[in-house]
């Protein structure tokens, strides 16, 4: 079983080198989706920050978008993966 949780997830970005501000972490079986109120974290460097946290190999799909937020003109980073 995997120990990749939401909140270790949430763990793994705080204490990234550039500390992005974690707004959620969705849960949902394998797959997980973070949004981020700040920082332009590119699909590499989530990567990075995931298997630094978990393990090389351990995620896979890394996908990064920008949504909107919840208020007008936001702009919130969307880290979507999933784990082995």
């Amino acid at each position: 079983m995997s120990d990749v949780t939401a909140e270790s997830v949430r763990e793994a970005f705080d204490d990234a080198d550039d500390g992005y501000e974690v707004r959620t972490v969705e849960e949902n079986r394998s797959q997980f989706r973070v949004l981020l109120d700040e920082g332009s974290v590119s699909r590499d460097e989530a990567e990075d920050i995931l298997e630094d946290a978990f393990g090389e190999g351990s995620v896979f799909g890394v996908g990064v978008s920008d949504e909107r937020g919840e208020d007008e003109g936001e702009t919130v980073r969307a880290v979507s993966f999933r784990v082995r």
